[in-house]
């Protein structure tokens, strides 16, 4: 534990980060009448990803029943999967309803947190300095860390690197000779909007993926009259929708699914060279699918060419590629991905002072998907919790926050200051967790995702169903922790 110096701001509770999933976690606490929390966050404002989303096409890609809150229905969503803008502005006026802008903490970027034992608190060291909690709820994102970037060559390269994952205001495309790395959820977004007015674009493919058509017609205003005369309607819709995750089995859909897929390709792309090169070589679900409209024509247009190839460095104009293609570039767009939201385990720091990532060596792991051994009074909520992952990327701290509140009463119930879940009772959710997952599409076959650790299991996927993650959360098993 470092010497405890500096500036010190003392809350009971402090959340780590102010996505949906955090604003859920919160709207819990107040419920249960617990005010002193606080936020800390390096953005301005509430909303999560949905504040990095700025990219050009930045949309959601799951169904709006998945991504809207069930104490917060909203009836005038504009269209099945709305823009980024949208779940900003929805995930805001939730967090004005609930008064949260009051315990935000903005531009506080955490570097990590230590547990110390003597004081049974969390030091947490900031950009701002050191705050001070009896409880630390760390809920970072599922993709919050973008990859790291460091091609060689980058600063002999004399045009423009633009980051997807934090794009910049002034970036202007038009007339631009563009190259595009990376072929993901991110690329398929970005590319046919910078194609609008790009002089030319270059799409540096490594590997293909599945895309699917993405119906996004507009709501009938007559339907959003309906929804927001009875708001059951939106329940209706929310309930079938994750019912619908509930029976849903990839591994015996995928192969059906892939060839909707292989035929949407043929119908989009007629050129036979590039349909080849566009048609994954993996099962369905091996790789995260992509949904989109206009991407797959979009790689047809003259002023577009695909590359399948890996980027390996920057020249001083533009870019080399693996097998030594050399592509001249006035800027180039790196849509690379994100680190797995556990890459933040790495800034956490467990009471005998490892770091959690250094101490799991690999096997990435929390009992629940929110509790780690070695580290009081710490919740993990969404992508900063493993196998936490579900078609919502909302419902996590919906299930969670019910928990967060049940943990913090039975300690107060025992006059106690502290609770640790056993490392026997982590390892062996962990364990059923990997039993459970070993035969998802991302797991068998030798894929390769974000989603698998260092040895081959996914990390990512919660192991069950939406309503067990709910019943998981509704109790806790007091048998498993350390009260102190």
């Amino acid at each position: 534990m470092p010497e405890q110096t500096g500036f010190v701001h003392e809350t009971k509770i402090l959340i780590v980060g102010t996505g949906g999933n955090a604003i859920s976690i919160a709207r819990s606490l107040k419920v249960a009448g617990i005010e002193d929390f606080t936020f800390i966050s390096r953005n301005e404002e509430f909303g999560g990803t949905w504040v990095d989303a700025r990219f050009p096409g930045a949309q959601v890609d799951q169904p709006v029943s998945l991504y809207s809150l069930s104490y917060a229905p909203n009836p005038y969503w504009s269209k099945p999967f709305p823009d980024a803008w949208e779940l900003r502005e929805y995930l805001a006026g939730i967090a004005a309803e609930y008064g949260l802008e009051a315990h935000a903490h903005w531009r506080v970027e955490m570097h990590d947190a230590h547990w110390d034992a003597a004081s049974k608190r969390w030091y947490v060291d900031t950009t701002a300095g050191r705050y001070s909690a009896q409880y630390l709820v760390v809920v970072t994102g599922f993709l919050d860390e973008p990859k790291g970037v460091a091609f060689e060559g980058a600063e002999e390269y004399t045009g423009r690197v633009v980051q997807a994952a934090r794009w910049p205001e002034d970036f202007d495309p038009a007339g631009q000779s563009i190259v595009v790395v990376g072929s993901g959820a991110t690329a398929v977004e970005v590319i046919p909007e910078l194609q609008r007015s790009a002089r030319r674009l270059v799409s540096l493919q490594r590997s293909t993926t599945y895309v699917l058509p993405k119906p996004n017609d507009l709501f009938p205003e007559e339907l959003k009259q309906a929804r927001a005369a009875d708001p059951r309607l939106m329940h209706v819709e929310r309930a079938r929708a994750f019912a619908e995750q509930e029976i849903m089995d990839p591994r015996a859909m995928g192969p059906q699914i892939a060839a909707q897929a292989l035929e949407f390709l043929a119908q989009e792309v007629i050129d036979l060279e590039l349909r080849r090169g566009l048609t994954p070589d993996h099962p369905w679900l091996c790789k995260r699918p992509l949904f989109s409209n206009v991407y797959l024509r979009t790689l047809t247009r003259p002023n577009v060419s695909v590359v399948f190839d890996a980027m390996e460095a920057f020249t001083p104009n533009g870019v080399r590629t693996a097998s030594g293609r050399e592509i001249e570039a006035d800027a180039v767009v790196l849509t690379t991905g994100y680190h797995w939201g556990t890459h933040v385990l790495r800034r956490i720091h467990r009471g005998d002072g490892v770091s959690v990532a250094e101490h799991q060596a690999g096997w990435v792991r929390a009992y629940k998907g929110t509790n780690v051994a070695g580290c009081p009074n710490m919740f993990l909520v969404g992508g900063a919790g493993p196998n936490s992952q579900h078609g919502s990327g909302l419902f996590n701290g919906e299930a969670t926050g019910p928990y967060v509140v049940l943990a913090i009463q039975e300690v107060e119930r025992r006059g106690v200051e502290s609770l640790e879940v056993s490392e026997e009772a982590e390892i062996a959710w962990k364990r059923r967790a990997d039993h459970r997952n070993q035969d998802l599409p991302s797991v068998v076959g030798g894929c390769t995702n974000y989603s698998l650790d260092a040895f081959g299991n996914n990390m990512a996927v919660w192991p069950g169903t939406p309503a067990d993650m709910e019943y998981q959360h509704s109790h806790l098993i007091v048998e498993d922790y350390a009260f102190a």
